[in-house]
């Protein structure tokens, strides 16, 4: 997925799908400050979320009704993530700002991409119910990015990572789109470099499985897995828990 997170990967999982309605939008964009806001509207209580905003280098999230139900926001790239260590819930009706996303505007086509049915890891935006499992018929309003072309859908298939949450390891499948050297490095939510888990030359159209097994002196958390390939470069957050 760009540069930036292919998320992918989520705290949900995709055993079933639940009939919903809910809603996203963007906001203001406040070009200055280089803030965001996500917009949403829901008839279903939700406990987490990942979603993918194009033209934005995203460094954070804050505010909204994420904060007032003790959610954490972690955004890396193109790509943010919420959830709560507590376990709580967005409760159904909720309608507002959901957060307030920081970044670098990269360009002035801010938007929301609505990608459906290539895969439970790959879709986006993505909701997890009360139980964990996906939610569906999550639409994108004002701020949407229209219909992906299909060279830009292939790109949400190059890397995946499950489980997610993890521990202690992580699968993480890698294919690329052109021969040549391929690193995938571990980063920490601040960015510092932890492990390097492959640096070395690939084929493209191989799938490389690769696995990154958490050592007991890495702490519970927010880790970026990014992958630096030939004309480009992509990453997923992941979490582990301890």
């Amino acid at each position: 997925m760009k540069k930036g997170v292919l998320i992918l990967s989520t705290l949900i999982c995709m055993c079933s799908t639940i009939m919903s309605e809910i809603l996203f939008e963007l906001g203001n964009i406040d070009t200055n400050n280089g803030t965001i806001e996500v917009l949403i509207n829901t008839d279903s209580d939700f406990m987490g979320f990942q979603m993918d905003v194009n033209g934005v280098d995203l460094t954070g999230g804050s505010g909204g009704i994420a904060s007032e139900n003790g959610f954490d926001v972690y955004a890396s790239g193109n790509t943010a993530l919420g959830f709560s260590l507590d376990g709580n819930v967005i409760p159904a009706g909720s309608n507002g700002i959901l957060t307030i996303l920081e970044g670098t505007l990269t360009t002035d086509d801010i938007c929301i991409p609505l990608v459906e049915n290539i895969g439970p890891e790959d879709d986006t935006p993505i909701l997890s119910d009360t139980d964990g499992n996906a939610i569906s018929n999550i639409n994108v309003g004002t701020g949407n990015c229209e219909a992906l072309s299909n060279e830009e859908q292939l790109v949400f298939s190059l890397l995946n990572t499950y489980p997610n949450p993890f521990n202690p390891e992580l699968n993480i499948d890698v294919s690329i789109e052109n021969s040549g050297l391929l690193n995938v490095s571990v980063y920490n939510i601040n960015g510092q470099h932890i492990e390097t888990i492959y640096n070395d030359f690939a084929s493209a159209d191989n799938v490389y499985n690769l696995k990154w097994n958490a050592s007991s002196n890495i702490s519970s958390g927010m880790y970026i897995i990014q992958v630096v390939a030939p004309e480009s470069t992509f990453s997923s957050i992941v979490n582990l828990l301890k």
